[in-house]
């Protein structure tokens, strides 16, 4: 099998292909780069979004951008690993449906908070921007509350949907958000950072946990 390389950043959402791979055991390659690099010729010649996360076959010329086409493609070529659940039909439907939520609905409301100034020019109404999106994350963040009310994990067994929204949920960590009335959440993040794969991640990224 020809040896599969991971481009990503430091804490970011390629942290979830990333431990996808981890939960494979395959060797592989991670190369943590910089948001410089990302837009540096040589990157850009093999994704011309210049994001992360980018899984490459060097060997074959084979690069794969997008979080949710990259575990489609490792769920395909690993499917023995289970990264979407051992479960019915059923189940790692709502696995995929959960990982949709944190990737298209958590993820992009996070997006002013990182950067207000691409969504407005106005410096004076960048805060205001800033203050919107924090709100509509803190909403956002109570569907998945209240879903894990009963159960310990988003689709009721570990999934790699539970790592994309542990990570979201570290960036609201970063950010300070207040989520000190979602009990659930401080569950979940303390339930995805005792998985082995997890713990192997944060280990290679250089970052603690935050339970």
């Amino acid at each position: 099998m020809q040896k599969l390389k991971l481009y990503g950043f430091k804490g970011a959402c390629s942290f979830v292909p990333h431990t996808a791979l981890n939960l494979t055991g395959v060797d592989y390659d991670l190369q943590l780069i910089s948001h410089a690099d990302a837009k540096k010729p040589d990157y850009l010649a093999k994704n011309p979004q210049g994001t992360v996360p980018l899984l490459a076959i060097e060997a074959d010329d084979f690069y794969l951008a997008q979080n949710v086409a990259i575990l489609h493609y490792l769920d395909e070529k690993f499917p023995q690993v289970h990264i979407f659940g051992k479960g019915s039909d059923k189940q790692k439907a709502k696995a995929h449906q959960w990982l949709s939520y944190a990737n298209a609905d958590v993820h992009k409301a996070f997006l002013p908070l990182f950067d207000a100034g691409a969504f407005i020019d106005d410096k004076d109404l960048q805060p205001k921007v800033a203050e919107k999106a924090q709100q509509r994350v803190i909403e956002i963040f109570k569907i998945a509350n209240d879903n894990l009310a009963d159960k310990d994990y988003m689709s009721g067994e570990f999934t790699i949907a539970d790592v994309y929204l542990y990570v979201t949920l570290r960036w609201a960590h970063l950010l300070k958000l207040d989520l000190s009335g979602y009990r659930n959440l401080a569950k979940l993040i303390n339930n995805v950072e005792s998985q082995p794969a997890v713990q192997k991640s944060l280990r290679e990224e250089g970052l603690d946990v935050i339970s």
